[in-house]
């Protein structure tokens, strides 16, 4: 007990501290520009997504048409096309959170009998939307999950949208190709999308989607889930994920640029 509540008590800290530097850190950056923050990363149009891509780079002449027929339906389904064809290195987190190759983590997995028993029995209850929570707590969604809830308290809402909990879904896919996992997080993070905008916190000066960790801890579920087969996903994902990566580098790009952090690690 007295080790959880030491786990529970520095996160507190570090979390106010967090809070803090959002506050009193964004001036100077154009996240204090009400229609910057709303255009250029919360509400990204199809338009400006386009015109932030490199279509020299693409060079896709049936992009070019239906972008000039504004069929962005099959502007998404090309780039689902493209970025599937495009070869890189597909890089993951593994359980120590350390960054291995797609190839390194299924080596990974099979080597360890209780690290593979432990991904099957987890990803199984994530497709019946059994969720393990932020701070040890289960709960079991009906058939959509709901990310406003507060059923793993208020601060563990924002562990909560870490997405920790999904990795398994994609380590179950780099496993065992089926399509099973691919589908039912693709499905989670559509409904994460369209509920993002009405996520609350108790913390009005701490956004729930929109700061460092919860960006950045999504980046290495969303990532990997895009990279293993964009082409076989819905074109509206191929959209929402797009502009997700395009909005949450963005945000963290301006708060590079000031460094807001750094007062909070001073502060550790």
């Amino acid at each position: 007990m007295r080790n959880r509540n030491f786990i529970f008590i520095s996160f507190l800290i570090f979390f106010v501290n967090v809070s803090y530097s959002q506050i009193n850190s964004f001036t100077g950056t154009n996240l204090n520009d009400p229609l910057f923050y709303e255009n250029k990363i919360k509400y990204i149009t199809d338009e400006e997504l386009i015109n932030s891509l490199d279509l020299d780079v693409i060079n896709s002449d049936s992009i070019r048409l239906y972008l000039n027929n504004k069929d962005f339906v099959n502007v998404y389904r090309e780039l689902g096309q493209y970025f599937s064809k495009k070869k890189y290195q597909k890089f993951i987190m593994d359980k120590d959170n350390l960054l291995v190759t797609f190839d390194e983590i299924e080596k990974q997995i099979k080597s360890d009998s209780g690290f593979m028993n432990n991904i099957i029995k987890k990803s199984e209850s994530v497709l019946k939307n059994i969720i393990d929570g932020w701070g040890g707590k289960t709960y079991e969604f009906d058939s959509v999950i709901d990310f406003n809830t507060i059923q793993f308290g208020h601060i563990g809402k924002y562990g909560f949208h870490y997405f920790s909990w999904a990795q398994v879904l994609n380590y179950m896919y780099i496993l065992t190709k089926d399509e099973i996992y691919l589908k039912k997080l693709e499905s989670i993070f559509n409904d994460w999308y369209s509920q993002r905008y009405r996520v609350k916190s108790i913390y009005p000066e701490s956004d729930i989607i929109y700061y460092e960790l919860g960006l950045g801890g999504r980046l290495n579920i969303f990532l990997p889930f895009y990279i293993q087969n964009p082409s076989k996903l819905n074109w509206i994902t191929n959209e929402r994920m797009l502009k997700t990566f395009l909005g949450t580098g963005r945000w963290l790009y301006e708060v590079e640029k000031k460094w807001v952090i750094e007062p909070v690690i001073g502060n550790l």
